[in-house]
């Protein structure tokens, strides 16, 4: 599951989301599917049909750090610690790549 940004101004998001799940336990297919283009928050109010925030994130992207943290935080109810922490570690990691690449160093892997 991702959230998918354009680089047109102004810029357009979606919600991408790809599951493999039910096909590995021969139960379905894969679900591959892509929202709509719209606005940030419109791509937000689409999330919302999942427990996203209780995900591993894998990658923020640094522009989007501020704006995706708030979301996490506004939720509908309380996170855990380590859902928190688990969200908390994937922004040190997005601000960490944002310092190296400015100081000209090849960024680490967003894939762990």
């Amino acid at each position: 599951m991702a959230v998918l940004a354009t680089s047109s101004h102004p810029q357009k998001f979606c919600v991408w989301l790809e599951d493999v799940s039910l096909e590995l336990i021969e139960e379905g297919p894969a679900v591959n599917t892509r929202s709509p283009w719209g606005t940030f928050e419109q791509a937000m109010e689409r999330l919302e049909t999942y427990p996203w925030r209780k995900l591993y994130p894998r990658y923020i992207a640094p522009e989007f750090l501020d704006r995706i943290l708030a979301e996490v935080k506004r939720g509908s109810g309380p996170l855990s610690e380590a859902i928190m922490t688990r969200w908390e570690d994937a922004a040190e990691a997005a601000r960490a790549n944002e310092q190296r690449v400015s100081r000209g160093l090849e960024a680490t892997s967003p894939h762990r």
